[in-house]
């Protein structure tokens, strides 16, 4: 059997204001094993408490859920998506043109998950109306996703997500070049002008997953990371807080909808680490957050 407890759990870490120590959670494991039923495995019961560390309300915060003000499974098959950040109802999207489902990328063990799926021809997308914890101006975060081109519509430009509308009010943007299938990841300082953080080509039919790094202390700069490889980066750069919608699956200036899938989008309030953006790949695996 593995060792679940060799990861160390700090003296100090509580759960609903108990304190937790290896002690208490090895008996908790042990109770759960005397209450297993028929059919369930011990894997399945090692699992739970392997993620369990993964989770702040059990080691007293850290990690990648550090900071995560919002969090997308993106497992709904219709309707409302929920955020599972620390901001909770604040920052559910709204479904539009009723977007759905395929197989996703990033999944609990035993679970295959779903992702969200946008058709473009039926204008699909998520939205949130009021995004000002995701205007990131000049302060430290990141973003993740994993995103999907579909084979169907291969040489089709195609806003992926973004905080991003006309003239004047975009702030950054994930775009897809039909021309020359590549990915873009575009931000805006101004509103109006676009620079390009980072660019390269892509696949279709193929999952990826993208990272942005933007840090304002030391030396300022933002990385764009795909499958954990810097695809570029810059010095310093402020990012225009947007007054439009963020968007999942499009643009607020409705123009080339998406036509592909996206799974488990993360936004941070902090700089991820270079561990911590290779941990959110995990080896191409992805990895639940929360």
């Amino acid at each position: 059997m593995a060792d679940v407890f060799s990861k160390a759990v700090s003296s100090k870490a509580t759960k609903n204001g108990s304190v937790i120590t290896t002690t208490s959670v090895t008996a908790n494991y042990v109770s759960d094993q005397n209450r297993a039923i028929s059919g369930v495995s011990e894997n399945t019961l090692e699992t739970k408490y392997e993620n369990s560390f993964d989770d702040p309300t059990y080691y007293g915060g850290g990690g990648l859920t550090r900071g995560l003000l919002g969090y997308y499974r993106l497992e709904e098959t219709s309707g409302v998506r929920f955020n599972r950040g620390t901001y909770g109802s604040s920052l559910h999207l709204t479904d539009n043109n009723t977007v759905g489902t395929v197989t996703g990328k990033v999944a609990i063990q035993g679970n295959t998950g779903t992702a969200a799926f946008f058709t473009r021809g039926n204008s699909e997308y998520l939205s949130l109306s009021s995004p000002s914890v995701l205007n990131p101006g000049d302060t430290d975060f990141s973003i993740s996703t994993w995103f999907k081109i579909d084979p169907s519509l291969p040489n089709t430009n195609q806003n992926v997500f973004g905080l991003w509308g006309n003239a004047g009010s975009r702030a950054y943007k994930l775009f897809y070049n039909g021309a020359n299938q590549n990915i873009y990841f575009y931000v805006s300082n101004n509103g109006t002008a676009t620079q390009t953080i980072g660019n390269t080509a892509v696949s279709t039919n193929t999952w990826y997953n993208l990272t942005v790094v933007h840090s304002n202390g030391g030396t300022p700069s933002t990385t764009a990371y795909l499958n954990n490889s810097s695809i570029g980066t810059t010095g310093h750069t402020v990012f225009k807080v947007g007054v439009v919608p963020f968007i999942l699956g499009g643009i607020a200036d409705g123009t080339n909808y998406y036509n592909g899938a996206l799974d488990d989008f993360a936004f941070w309030n902090k700089t991820l680490t270079a561990d911590e953006v290779s941990e959110v790949y995990n080896s191409g695996s992805g990895k639940v957050l929360r």
